[in-house]
């Protein structure tokens, strides 16, 4: 959308590189003395708009008159219908049409009359993207363009008889502009004839502006349009987890004492319950969603949050996606998360490592929802929609894909259960704090180097797994003191754990045609997150 901020003398300027018989409007193929050639409602309306435009352009009385007569508001919309005005006395004793005859010759005026009988000029208010407005039209300036309703990509503009400019679609003059069409809001009831003219009715009674005191300029509908968002579950396609969580999940879907990772990790089978550990395999972070837009926490600092402002887009365009709406940006900004990544280990120490990584909003959320304004025919364009959004419950998070390593599950040497908490990263001074974990080990391991066991068949070293799970042994939890740096001013999103024994698939699933599982999530409270082993 575009408002055209040039004004009319400075069009004229230009012209003064042209002769007027360059810019004269002819019309050789007609000839208006004798016998009248038939138009067609487009030359009819451009006929029309050239005479109307040296009418206005010569008389302040005739400019007074049809703002006056659109102020009425007869259909409720800013119309000044012709066959209603046209004998109507504007000034002197001269009537709209007698005026009209100083610029137009008589048979081509009756011709435009017969050729459109429901003929119309439509003076636009447009002062809801700041253009032009007939309820601010000062009639004293001369300066009036007058288009007509060609159905064309660019409209074509008059000023006292002579082509101003095409204004395209989208675009609205800030000057004053007469649109000559035909009036949709009403309907030939019988035709005229020599002896009397035409009569009308309205298509509906909303349209009968003598009924009820207008109340808009043009008919609006609001409403709030809902946008087709996915719901982000924990679906995964198959071809986008590592085979060996497929076939943890097939062996073990029957077995709730097994681990799927003993699968993984071990190489263990419902039958085989003894192995050793794969050292090309670690739990990934692999996507993670925000709960809500509306966490105060992510918008609290100006320079490092996202930033909220609102507001409104017209478009001619019904059919558009979230997409483009959130390429409008009523949110934007990015936020910067940091995951603090906590290993316990034996005895009663913890490993720490953290990460941080920037988050757009248009990758963190969607827009579900916005508000609608439907302004039906409004000047140049046939629709228009005013779309907006007031709140951030207008959105809808979906997973942002971060693939971050965090290591290997070693349950031997370190807790069954590992740790990431998270926080949004504001400005300020660098802060260490100290965090306590709950620790938990296990024993059913045994270490051997003389390669005298036998795993599947195999005779191995090392230490190694008996049993399924956490087996026969005893469970042992300690709380483990953690340290980690932090930025004071930051905000905390809560914390999640993973835990050996926890399932990876929960179930199988098909979504769209696709086939692929659930699989089990872990959440901050505010944060959800996807952890998966992977092979590398």
């Amino acid at each position: 959308m575009k408002r055209i901020l040039i004004t009319i003398p400075c069009v004229l300027a230009l012209m003064l590189s042209c002769t007027k018989e360059d810019l004269e409007i002819r019309h050789t193929d007609n000839d208006f003395s004798g016998q009248q050639i038939q138009m067609t409602e487009a030359e009819a309306q451009q006929e029309f708009a050239v005479a109307l435009s040296k009418a206005v352009a010569e008389n302040e009385q005739l400019r007074t008159f049809i703002r006056d007569e659109a102020l009425s508001q007869f259909d409720k919309d800013y119309d000044v219908f012709y066959p209603f005005v046209k004998n109507q006395t504007v000034s002197d004793g001269l009537t709209f049409r007698d005026i009209l005859l100083k610029y137009c010759e008589q048979g081509k005026l009756e011709q435009i009359e017969t050729t459109l009988p429901l003929l119309n000029i439509l003076v636009p208010d447009w002062s809801w993207i700041d253009g032009f407005t007939v309820t601010e039209w000062d009639t004293a300036d001369s300066q009036v363009a007058v288009g007509y309703d060609d159905k064309a990509d660019a409209h074509q503009l008059y000023y006292d008889g002579q082509e101003l400019f095409k204004v395209q679609r989208g675009e609205f003059p800030n000057f004053p502009v007469l649109l000559v069409k035909n009036n949709e809001r009403l309907e030939v009831t019988s035709p005229a004839t020599k002896s009397c003219d035409a009569t009308y009715r309205f298509i509906d009674d909303a349209f009968d502006g003598s009924l009820q005191v207008p109340e808009t300029k043009v008919h609006h509908q609001y409403y709030d349009r809902n946008f087709s968002v996915e719901t982000p579950d924990y679906f995964m396609p198959s071809s986008n987890l590592d085979p060996l969580v497929i076939g943890a999940y097939n062996e073990f879907k029957n077995n709730p004492a097994a681990a799927h990772r003993d699968y993984i990790y071990y190489g263990m089978t419902n039958t085989v319950t003894e192995g050793v550990r794969n050292v090309h395999v670690k739990e990934v972070l692999h996507k993670l969603k925000f709960r809500t837009a509306e966490d105060d926490a992510l918008y609290d600092s100006p320079n490092n949050d996202f930033i909220e402002h609102y507001g409104s887009m017209e478009t001619k365009k019904y059919d558009f996606s979230d997409a483009d709406i959130m390429d409008h940006g009523w949110i934007d900004g990015s936020i910067e998360l940091q995951l603090d990544f906590i290993i316990p280990s034996n005895p009663e120490m913890g490993l720490s490592w953290a990460k941080r990584i920037p988050i757009v909003f248009r990758d963190a959320f969607t827009l579900s929802k916005a508000h609608v304004d439907y302004r039906h025919k409004t000047g140049f364009t046939r629709d228009w929609w005013v779309y907006s959004v007031d709140g951030k419950d207008h959105f809808s998070p979906k997973w942002i894909y971060v693939d971050i390593p965090i290591d290997y599950m070693d349950i031997s040497t370190r807790s069954a259960v590992m740790y990431i908490m998270l926080h949004e990263i504001d400005t300020g001074n660098d802060y260490t704090y100290h965090t306590t974990v709950v620790a938990k080990y296990v024993d059913n391991f045994n270490l051997n180097l003389d390669g005298t066991a036998t795993v599947d068949g195999e005779i191995v070293s090392g230490t190694i797994k008996l049993g399924l799970g956490y087996g026969t042994s005893s469970e042992r939890e300690t709380t483990v003191e953690v340290t980690c740096n932090v930025n004071d001013a930051s905000d905390f999103l809560g914390s999640a754990k993973i835990e050996y024994i926890d399932p990876i698939i929960k179930s199988s699933s098909e979504q769209n045609g696709v086939q692929g599982y659930i699989v089990n999530g872990i959440t901050t409270g505010t944060v959800d997150m996807m952890v998966l082993p992977m092979s590398f």
